[in-house]
């Protein structure tokens, strides 16, 4: 091994793995391209049913720097706890395993992170492979951990995704993902931020996150979307017992996510009158609040024609895109 690797503390990147061998060596050969090399990549077996175990093995086979664990199904947020329990990097990354990476992802986000002082580094991200990224960047913003939550709670600068960002490990001594859950990103940034103190973000598109329809967050509604209140509820406590004066972004962003719900809904075949009937019932009540907040003119034209005519709006989202 280059000593030159020692130089520069190891980084951990953990990849949860799961139905997806027709991404999967597009994503595990992007980490492997980094301009940072002092890496390990912590491949998580989930139970996947396809080729994907095979294909995770032959790339540690042909890399010391892979790592596999084969495990059972437990999803998401258990495979990435599964691989912060073995890391051994002084910082940790996780990258969805149907996304990629531009080269110079690792560098860049631990460069910032360095500069800044800060522990946790975020980047951006594209759904366009053309609109990445190539070149390391030496601007950067730094925020305070309130500064950062009000960012994703406002939806401006950067996002809730676990992904696109760089840890200091030990932020994960205290904190782990919460396992059989969705919006498990959600559920734990803020605490994240708080453990930090300190995030600095790059505006620089390096995560190529994809639209894949068979994600839960992604595809068309089901009663499973709704588990997003159960943990709001939890992050509207903890932000009121940390942050007070966030917590109205925080109420702004339940209401436009059951705009978002009520959206998909009105472009869907979903039928269950129970939780429309919710969904009308958070806007309604969030409406006096979201009309002060920063999201745009036409989201708040949405939520006052949802709370005045539902059939109506719905007939109206159901063709517009």
């Amino acid at each position: 091994m280059d000593s030159s690797l020692n130089e520069k503390p190891l980084i951990s990147v953990v990849v949860p793995v799961y139905n997806v061998e027709k991404y999967l060596k597009q994503c595990v050969d992007s980490i492997i391209a980094q301009t940072y090399k002092n890496i390990e990549i912590i491949l998580v077996d989930d139970g996947s049913p396809d080729s994907c175990p095979a294909i995770c093995d032959d790339y540690a086979e042909k890399d010391s720097r892979v790592k596999v664990v084969h495990r059972q199904n437990g999803g998401l947020s258990a495979a990435r706890n599964s691989g912060i329990k073995i890391a051994a990097g002084k910082y940790i990354s996780f990258i969805d395993s149907d996304d990629f990476i531009q080269p110079v992802y690792i560098e860049q986000l631990y460069l910032t992170a360095e500069a800044s002082g800060s522990s946790l580094s975020v980047a951006s991200y594209s759904h366009e492979e053309d609109k990445l990224d190539a070149q390391l960047k030496t601007e950067f913003k730094v925020y305070s951990d309130e500064e950062a939550l009000k960012e994703i709670l406002i939806e401006r600068d950067f996002f809730t995704s676990a992904c696109d960002k760089l840890y200091l490990t030990k932020l994960f001594d205290s904190i782990k993902f919460p396992e059989g859950e969705i919006y498990e990103d959600y559920a734990v940034m803020p605490m994240l931020f708080n453990e930090a103190k300190k995030i600095s973000y790059v505006n620089s598109k390096l995560y190529f996150y994809r639209k894949n329809s068979e994600s839960i967050t992604k595809s068309v509604f089901n009663e499973k979307h709704m588990q997003y209140f159960k943990t709001a509820e939890k992050v509207n406590e903890y932000i009121k017992n940390n942050y007070p004066e966030q917590l109205n972004h925080a109420i702004n962003r339940d209401t436009n996510m059951a705009i978002a719900f009520y959206r998909k809904i009105s472009q869907s075949d979903f039928s269950n009158s129970d939780i429309t009937t919710d969904l009308i019932k958070r806007i309604r009540n969030g409406l006096r609040l979201y009309m002060n907040s920063t999201y745009p003119l036409i989201k708040k034209l949405t939520a006052i024609a949802i709370s005045v005519s539902p059939s109506a709006a719905k007939l109206f989202l159901k063709y517009k895109k």
